[in-house]
């Protein structure tokens, strides 16, 4: 039996638990129990419906609530400090989000469906989070990594995950 079957046989023995408890406590169990595994059970409905600007409003808020608690944390007495990690958390994932997701889909045109737009969501979050151009950021994503050198040794991508020990052919249940 495969890591994944199991998993989906896990979720679903806990999906019949709570046809015995009540209704909220068994949807707030199991709203828990999906946002720990990232492993929804079959047939559970999204809790929010998440379009593209409300995770680059939610990826915002915590990016600039997270730096202005920092700031506010790093300006108090130096007891507090100890709290800094927290607000950090917060803006490392924002910026992780805005990043890997959000600019990520703005290089392929596909946040906003709207090239123009999508170029300078691409150009302002580059910019706030001083990572790589726009410009060369597609440049490098479309022709390096969708490119010929698709999953070829030329592709920065597969090198990578060739160095992590990925390997062409690897399964989900592959140790």
């Amino acid at each position: 039996m495969t890591h994944k079957h199991q998993t989906a046989q896990v979720r679903e023995k806990l999906a019949r638990l709570g046809l015995f408890w009540p209704k909220p406590l068994y949807h707030l169990l199991q709203e828990g129990i999906t946002w720990l595994t990232g492993k929804p059970y079959w047939g559970q409905q999204t809790l929010l419906n998440q379009t593209p600007w409300i995770h680059l409003a939610t990826a915002c808020l915590s990016l600039f609530g997270g730096a202005a608690v920092a700031w506010a944390i790093a300006t108090s007495s130096p007891v507090f400090w100890v709290l800094l990690p927290i607000p950090w958390l917060f803006v490392v994932g924002a910026a992780r989000k805005l990043q890997t997701n959000i600019s990520h889909q703005c290089v392929h045109f596909n946040f906003s469906r709207n090239k123009i737009a999508d170029r300078i969501f691409g150009e302002l979050i580059s910019t706030v989070l001083l990572s790589q151009d726009f410009g060369a950021y597609r440049r490098d994503h479309i022709e390096d990594h969708h490119g010929k050198n698709f999953a070829t040794t030329e592709d920065p991508d597969a090198v990578f995950l060739l160095e992590l020990g990925f390997s062409p052919g690897m399964r989900d249940d592959d140790p």
